[in-house]
């Protein structure tokens, strides 16, 4: 587990585990709660969304947890638990640049690409990911993937 980080960046998919009970999030919110500072794109909050519709549409997830999961992303949004970074049009310039430069092999979505470009845009050389493509391709991005659910080695 890393230590110290007073900032840190998130990507969807951790910030997903900060609030829905799978693997590994037990890990991911016991770091979250370290972090003075967690950050991740505005984007987040629309992918935060979808992610518990699609929990919900897969009988993963009650009416009423979707519901309470919902509304404690709000309550902390609207406490500022999360740093949401804008999405800028640096932020735009960069992820079509990594698209333009990326090899052909790597394989990285729009919106895996999107928290890629967004995390330099507050000084930031890593990022929190558990998704597979990101990790793989975040070092064509000049950031280093810390994936707390991977196995220690």
């Amino acid at each position: 587990m890393p230590k110290d980080v007073k900032r840190a960046y998130f990507d969807t998919a951790f910030v997903v585990k900060c609030y829905v009970r799978e693997t590994a999030s037990e890990g991911v919110r016991d770091f979250a709660a370290t972090v003075a500072e967690p950050a991740t794109s505005e984007l987040a909050r629309t992918e935060f969304a979808a992610a518990i519709h699609r929990r919900r549409r897969e009988a993963a997830l009650t009416r009423s947890q979707a519901t309470a999961m919902l509304a404690q992303f709000d309550a902390d949004c609207a406490d500022r638990i999360w740093t949401f970074v804008p999405i800028s049009s640096t932020v735009i310039n960069r992820v079509v640049f990594t698209f333009s430069t990326l090899p052909i092999t790597t394989h990285l979505r729009a919106a895996d690409a999107m928290h890629c470009a967004t995390a330099p845009e507050i000084g930031l050389k890593h990022i929190y990911s558990n998704d597979n493509h990101l990790v793989s391709a975040a070092h064509h991005c000049a950031l280093k993937a810390v994936n707390l659910s991977a196995p220690s080695t």
